[in-house]
């Protein structure tokens, strides 16, 4: 269209960006500058995501307060998160170089559930000490919970969190070109950094799933 072509003009963008970009109604140079320079500023509330309260105040609240954080299982299960900075760039570059193909994101610097939860008590400089529990008994409770809208997680969540969750981005590495640049040791000091930060800023909407 005459739009994705004055935008490829204006921008000096591949015609997949531009297409992109005229969707999104990407007109404005401010609009523009945040979709190609994002910033943690902009993103909606996470609060604003069923369950995220009680999640994130059950974790604090724990740490905070020397607490024990259960695990579901042995916590020898490894999981891998992915960081939106990473995520944005590789969206871009499949954009790009991906030719209609679909990729798997996320970090290849992960450990153990956990050790990932272990290391971050230990950044909060916490005496909390993490207590696994029985995955079995514990995701019958949580699904008894969940029917009477008490639990904060939904059954996707107690149903897979003792389960291995990693991906392999060896296809977006080798086509792409991309590299997650961050660990999920990094991306939850942030998120802590960041919710303890702004927890008593943000408006608490009280509601699970």
């Amino acid at each position: 269209s005459d739009q994705v072509r004055k935008t490829m003009d204006q921008y000096q963008v591949p015609e997949s960006i531009a297409k992109v970009m005229v969707a999104r109604k990407l007109t404005d140079i401010h609009q523009t500058k945040e979709f190609f320079s994002p910033n943690i500023a902009h993103l909606h509330d996470p609060f604003l995501m069923k369950g995220m309260e009680k999640a994130v105040n059950r974790i604090i609240q724990n740490i905070e307060s020397k607490t024990p954080i259960f695990i579901f299982g042995d916590g020898q299960n490894k999981y891998s998160y992915i960081g939106i900075s990473d995520l944005i760039d590789a969206t871009i570059l499949s954009a790009i170089k991906g030719k209609g193909e679909i990729f798997n994101i996320a970090t290849d610097k992960y450990g153990t559930y956990k050790g990932d939860i272990e290391n971050l008590i230990q950044y909060a400089k916490s005496g909390s000490k993490t207590h696994c529990v029985n995955a079995t008994i514990s995701r019958q409770i949580m699904k008894f919970l969940d029917k009477l809208n008490l639990s904060p997680f939904s059954e996707w969540h107690y149903s897979i969190i003792d389960k291995e969750y990693v991906f392999d981005i060896s296809k977006a590495q080798k086509i792409l070109g991309w590299n997650p640049k961050k660990s999920n040791n990094q991306l939850f000091q942030e998120s802590y950094n960041w919710f303890i930060e702004n927890y008593e800023k943000l408006r608490i909407t009280g509601t699970t799933h």
